[in-house]
């Protein structure tokens, strides 16, 4: 695995989805943000969301890194993620593969990109200061 590709594909993250098992958890954490989505039935439509391949444009995010909570205990599983769009709205997906083999969404919210896309800024409403007056002095 190079650092320019996912630990764990994201395809059997979507398996994992559409199964009957009980083998996938979504973290209560505020990087969850399932109303941006109109996501209102809760983590089981989050499931049926990815499971449905409803995740459209799919790009990696590069690299893959250990879980920042259990690195120092040596056994941090590798969270990839992956920028999306849903409908007309960008997003952010993280997800990883737990040592007791469930699957973990981590992360599903607004792509943060997304926000620096559409910032404007009103070059009217800014000055330069040299410390001179209005002659340039």
């Amino acid at each position: 695995m190079s650092k320019f590709e996912p630990h764990n594909d994201i395809s059997l993250l979507i398996a994992a989805c559409d199964s009957a098992d009980e083998n996938v958890v979504v973290w209560d954490a505020p990087k969850v943000d399932l109303g941006y989505f109109n996501i209102f039935g809760g983590k089981k439509e989050l499931k049926q969301v990815v499971a449905g391949n409803e995740l459209d444009n799919l790009k990696y995010v590069p690299p893959p890194k250990p879980l920042d909570k259990w690195n120092a205990q040596g056994s941090a599983p590798i969270v990839d993620g992956y920028k999306f769009k849903l409908g007309n709205k960008e997003g952010y997906i993280a997800y990883f593969k737990a040592p007791t083999e469930n699957w973990v969404i981590k992360s599903f919210h607004k792509d943060g990109d997304a926000l620096t896309n559409k910032l404007i800024i009103d070059s009217s409403k800014l000055s330069l200061s040299t410390g001179g007056n209005d002659d340039g002095e």
